[in-house]
């Protein structure tokens, strides 16, 4: 860990950082197998993963709620979040998305979504709860123990009495969340057996984690 690793603020995403928060997004997620799912075949998948986890990072920052954490004088880790009064981005401004940049998803990759999106939400529980979307670190960053730091911020910035609930398709991931309370309420393949392995996660409320 380096001195800047030690000089962490974490602070609420403004709009105006979306761009930003997505690059991050994109770099860190590239290589994820949803990312590889959706964008199969693609010569250059940085770009349209890029896009996305900025269009993502724009519809979170309208619709939820965007945390940063920086070290030193760069922006290291990014967590999106939606209220539980939303399961979602409102399909309304997911559609009006994609008619603004046509070129960002192929039909295959948009039907893909779709699918992917139908598995998840079978599997989320049906009691209000908010849900972690992405929680994101700049690869050149991972494994300092930002991830963890920015989860803890979150976890803390909530109420008691607010349960929240995650996908991943990265098992690795696990041990993470299960250390901050997550508990894997179901293992499934998305899209009719066709997508990535996912695992539902739910931390409940009132949960004590070990942060």
């Amino acid at each position: 860990m380096t001195a800047a690793d030690d000089d962490r603020r974490i602070a609420r995403l403004a709009r105006g950082d979306a761009a930003a928060a997505g690059g991050l997004l994109g770099r860190a997620f590239v290589d994820d197998p949803l990312m590889r799912y959706y964008f199969a075949g693609d010569r250059d998948r940085a770009l349209p993963v890029r896009k996305t986890m900025t269009l993502a990072a724009e519809l979170t920052l309208r619709h939820g709620l965007a945390f940063r954490i920086d070290c030193g004088a760069g922006l290291a880790g990014v967590a999106l979040l939606l209220p539980p009064t939303l399961r979602d981005f409102p399909l309304t401004g997911v559609i009006a998305a994609v008619l603004r940049t046509p070129t960002l998803w192929r039909p295959r990759a948009l039907r893909r979504h779709f699918g992917v999106s139908a598995s998840i939400e079978a599997h989320r529980p049906t009691m209000p709860c908010w849900v972690l979307l992405s929680l994101g670190v700049e690869p050149a960053r991972q494994h300092r123990g930002h991830g963890a730091r920015l989860l803890a911020h979150v976890l803390e910035w909530l109420p008691e009495s607010a349960a929240i609930c995650l996908e991943t398709d990265n098992e690795r991931n696990l041990p993470l969340y299960e250390r901050h309370g997550f508990a894997i309420t179901s293992e499934y393949l998305t899209h009719r057996d066709r997508g990535p392995r996912t695992w539902s996660m739910l931390r409940p409320a009132n949960a004590a984690g070990d942060c």
